[in-house]
């Protein structure tokens, strides 16, 4: 057997121990270790003898250590506020509180969306969610998380409007409908299938920017539907970039300074039928951004008077004095507002207008006291209308028709020609067709228009003439629950928009819907992937 290692000590033959180099640093470092415990002994019974001798008064000291524990606790619990660019606070505003930065809608809006009774107003069915801070994931072309070099943006929203589907028009004819639907897929619109294929649905989000110390450029001319970049108000090719940081170095005795702007310059905005398919969008989009007293509103040029009027029916109206025209080029304002990103088939908008103009009941006249049907003709003047053609040739036989089949009926109908200029005022007018009118007739025009005040299931009938298929009127009728029904046919001549109708063919809508009432969803409604979850909205 191998013999253990003997330790590293030995015994000499003299009898004492003998240490080699390692043992020696051992021993030295635990000697400095001892050493170093008693001094730092020594030091602290000192520090606790002068501490005992002196009292200290430790007042001052936990109160600093209260203050930052809070404040370190306040930091945990609340969310750090976001950077500029990603949702500014705008100021306050005619005494309301602030906007909310967080993506729900402020006080502000709120108000907007009450009845007088505090209660919330039909519209608000479809109302939006604005959202105005830009998180992780947001798709950076919504407005919170747009960033423009020269262009200064003191606030952003992106405006989401609930995803709903509309009624496609009435027809007589299959051709006519197939037609229609053609033209609709060309420009990227759907049809809905199965159950949902006469319906169109439709997701829509819209914009509203708020540019600080800014210069804008009412170039090309606003009234122009077909520049290169349809870069008007509204327009697809509206550009970010038409925004510039202001520099004073840079005006021009002849341009227009302005505290506050809002943009309101659609295509032909002076005329009644476009501020009721356009710029009405625009104001009620951005309408909680808008102060009645301090801001301007730019339009393209003077308007008729019935416009004049609308601009007061806004809530808070709007005062018309305020209303500026684009005799120039250039614009300058402190503060910049557009809400020219609006779509078109959004039924919040819309329905919200409807309210201001004319209470929140504005849809539910009942149809047994509403007993007129209003022709709208082109062939007799109109002050207000600045452009001709779409009369209806045959009119003189059509008329004579359409009264026959009223008097059949025998429920009290009575035909009435659409007489603006027999009121004192618009405003007279409107009501009028919300309280008495049971169905419009006439060809596409501004005169049709006026259907906007009329009461839930009215007819609407638009003769159009087959080399133009327009939706303008159908952009709008069934957001507001009203029966809208189109007939077509050719020009009477080559290069004309006059036609001849086929009068039993108007006779026969009338005779099939007029007084026909159906529920709110018909025309109208939410749409979702999953529908079981929409049972009892």
């Amino acid at each position: 057997m191998r013999p253990r290692s003997a330790p590293n000590i030995r015994v000499s033959t003299w009898g004492s121990i003998n240490l080699n180099a390692s043992s020696v640093v051992s021993a030295v470092l635990l000697i400095v270790v001892l050493l170093q415990t008693i001094l730092v002994s020594n030091y602290r019974r000192q520090l606790l003898e002068l501490r005992a001798s002196q009292p200290v008064d430790h007042t001052e000291h936990s109160a600093d250590l209260l203050g930052a524990r809070n404040k370190l606790l306040q930091q945990i619990s609340q969310p750090s506020s976001p950077p500029p660019s990603e949702g500014v606070t705008l100021p306050l505003r005619n005494g309301l509180p602030n906007l909310l930065t967080d993506g729900f809608r402020s006080w502000r809006i709120d108000q907007l969306e009450r009845a007088p009774n505090g209660s919330y107003l039909r519209s608000t069915k479809f109302a939006p969610l604005r959202i105005s801070v830009c998180t992780h994931r947001m798709p950076k072309h919504w407005a919170p998380c747009i960033k423009h070099e020269g262009v200064d943006i003191e606030y952003a929203e992106e405006v989401v409007y609930p995803a709903h589907k509309v009624r496609i028009p009435g027809f007589l004819s299959e051709r006519l409908r197939r037609m229609w639907i053609e033209v609709l897929q060309r420009r990227g619109v759907t049809v809905g299938e199965g159950a949902d294929s006469e319906y169109v649905p439709l997701q829509l989000t819209g914009q509203n920017f708020v540019f600080r110390n800014t210069r804008y450029t009412n170039n090309p001319w606003p009234d122009n539907w077909n520049s290169n970049l349809d870069n008007h108000c509204m327009g697809r090719g509206g550009e970010i970039a038409q925004f510039k940081t202001f520099n004073q170095s840079d005006a021009k005795e002849y341009d227009r300074f302005h505290e506050e702007l809002f943009l309101a310059n659609t295509p032909q905005s002076w005329s009644f039928q476009h501020f009721m398919d356009h710029v009405f969008k625009v104001v009620v989009q951005g309408m909680h951004l808008i102060s009645p007293t301090t801001t301007d509103v730019l339009t393209s040029q003077a308007q008729v008077p019935s416009v004049q009027e609308i601009w007061g029916w806004f809530d808070p109206p709007v005062n018309y004095s305020r209303v500026i025209f684009g005799k120039t080029d250039v614009h300058w304002a402190k503060r910049l507002i557009t809400s020219c990103r609006s779509p078109f088939w959004e039924p919040y908008n819309i329905q919200r207008w409807a309210e201001m103009a004319l209470g929140p009941d504005v849809r539910e006249v009942p149809m047994e006291q509403r007993k007129v049907v209003l022709y709208y003709s082109r062939s007799v003047y109109d002050y207000m209308r600045r452009n001709g053609g779409r009369r209806i040739l045959n009119e003189e036989k059509l008329i004579p028709a359409i009264q026959a089949l009223l008097d059949s009926r025998q429920q009290g109908e009575q035909l009435q020609m659409l007489n603006i200029s027999a009121y004192s005022n618009y405003k007279d007018f409107a009501r009028f067709i919300n309280t008495q009118v049971r169905a419009i007739v006439g060809p596409h025009g501004g005169g049709l228009m006026n259907m906007m005040w009329g009461s839930r299931d009215m007819l609407v009938l638009e003769i159009q003439f087959e080399g133009h298929v327009n939706y303008a009127m159908w952009e709008i009728a069934p957001l507001l629950h009203l029966n809208y029904w189109v007939l077509a046919y050719p020009a009477a001549t080559l290069g004309s928009t006059d036609m001849n109708v086929n009068i039993g063919e108007v006779v026969q809508v009338l005779s099939k819907e007029l007084g026909k009432q159906r529920p709110l969803n018909y025309t109208l409604d939410y749409d979702y992937a999953w529908p079981k979850a929409l049972v009892g909205l």
